[in-house]
């Protein structure tokens, strides 16, 4: 896979995105809505929306933690699987017309999770209703976590376009499907490649670039924050570590790597001896109550979290 490393936090409360209303968003015999999502452990077991349109369509995750697909006046499907928190997943959507049947699928993590045949359902009539990302209508049941690389086609993807997006750099839709009517990228801009006009960011949602939580990072010297964009912005309160590794021909006799959580415990304090090539640390994925990290004097440090 190739997961964005830039995503619009939102932080549950009033954060999400809102388009107005365009033509392009009344979508005709076929749609397909996919984005990339990271929940946090406060989203667990409440019911979130991804994207939403009154009278259209609605992606969003219900109280059992499984994506739910609701064409308006046609029918809804769930997912099979469930959408984990402290986690990035990859959620593609899509409704196709069939004579007077809507077969609608869902995709997670690139695979196809459930498909359903609706029997005498079609696409819902055009309307001049808004669209909202990461919230229902003005912010109702909204998302705590990040969303990244959300897109809207008037295309039923198939199977291999949606593993073509899961593996693409950054997970972008754009050059891999046709017919987009919004491709929000990961870049800093809300993009659309059809003629719906820029989104307005509501609260504090904005993109921020931040230390990805599946990848790992290196740090000369200094104290660190992980995720480095929460400070002063913390809605990721947990962190999930996997290892971490001090290194480097400058460690002395006496240096000092120190990786605290955020309500002051000491996971890790160690000083460092003569030639010391630096220390390997393996937690089994230990759930922390946010990190702070030391690296009091010299070395290279590398995290993996997530």
């Amino acid at each position: 896979m190739a997961a964005p490393q830039n995503c619009y936090i939102l932080d549950g409360v009033g954060d999400y995105i809102s388009l107005a209303d365009h033509g392009d968003f009344d979508v005709d015999t076929y749609v397909s809505i996919g984005m990339w999502i990271y929940r946090d452990y406060d989203d667990l077991k409440t019911v979130s929306t991804l994207l939403h349109r009154a009278s259209s369509y609605t992606v969003s995750i219900n109280s059992e933690n499984r994506v739910v697909f609701t064409v308006s006046g046609a029918g809804s499907i769930q997912s099979n699987g469930k959408i984990p928190a402290e986690k990035e997943v990859f959620v593609v959507c899509t409704a196709a017309e069939s004579g007077t049947s809507l077969i609608m699928k869902i995709y997670l993590g690139g695979l196809l999770d459930n498909s359903e045949t609706i029997l005498l359902a079609t696409m819902p009539a055009a309307n001049a209703n808004a669209l909202t990302i990461g919230s229902g209508v003005a912010g109702a049941t909204p998302l705590k976590g990040t969303i990244s690389s959300i897109f809207l086609t008037s295309d039923a993807i198939t199977a291999a376009e949606v593993g073509a997006i899961w593996s693409s750099t950054a997970g972008q839709a754009t050059g891999v499907v046709d017919n987009l009517i919004i491709d929000i990228d990961c870049e800093g801009d809300l993009v659309n490649a059809g003629t719906a006009g820029n989104g307005t960011a509501q609260g504090d949602a904005a993109l921020r670039t931040y230390m990805s939580l599946w990848q790992s990072a290196v740090k000369n010297g200094g104290t660190i924050v992980v995720p480095e964009m929460e400070t002063g912005y913390l809605t990721h309160k947990k962190v999930v570590m996997k290892s971490i590794r001090w290194e480097g021909e400058s460690i002395a006799d006496g240096d000092d790597l120190q990786l605290k959580t955020y309500d002051g415990g000491v996971p890790l304090h160690y000083h460092a001896l003569a030639a010391d090539e630096g220390g390997y640390w393996a937690f089994d994925e230990a759930i922390w109550n946010g990190l702070y990290i030391s690296l009091l004097d010299h070395g290279k440090l590398e995290i993996e979290i997530g």
